[in-house]
This record gives C-alpha cells, structure tokens and sequence, in this order.
C-alpha cells in the first residue's frame, strides 16, 4: 500500500489502474513465493514543501494519465527526430 499524500492505494489497484490506461496486452502475475516488504509506504513530501510550497493534490488516475501522455508525445517526438535522422 502506497500513501501518496493522504491517497492511499494498493499496488495490484495501481497496476490495474496502469494496465487501463496504456491497454498493456502482456500478462500480469504478482509473485506469492516472494518477500512482500513494507505494508505501508508513505510519502513524504515535507522537503518539497518546504522548497516550493503546498502541492496542489491530483487523482491519482488524473496524474498518471499526464505522465504517461507526456511521456508518449516526448517518445514520440524522439522516435520522430530518430526517424529524420536515419537512426
């Protein structure tokens, strides 16, 4: 279970959540035979704070979505640029 910033979520929750939104097509197994660590990690973000003020909170599915956008347009433009290249 991941704290991040008072949302709480399970990492098998977060995995769905990620599988949804980029439509993986592999399969996922979560491995009982290993070691589990932590119940509970919470994050925390006082340092931040401190440096650049309260963070406005954002859904966690909200936020992962940008990323993951983000991310694909900048992996986009690479592979772009790669392509004009000859690389």
């Amino acid at each position: 279970t991941f704290n991040l910033k008072g949302q709480e979520i399970e990492i098998k929750e977060l995995v769905d959540i990620l599988d949804d939104i980029i439509h993986f097509k592999g399969r996922i197994t979560f491995d009982k035979s290993q070691l589990e660590g932590p119940k509970r990690k919470a994050l925390d973000t006082s340092k931040m704070e401190r440096l650049v003020g309260k963070p406005t909170l954002t859904a966690i599915r909200y936020g992962l979505e940008l990323t993951i956008a983000k991310a694909d347009d900048a992996l986009g433009n690479h592979r772009t640029l790669q392509s004009a290249n000859g690389a």
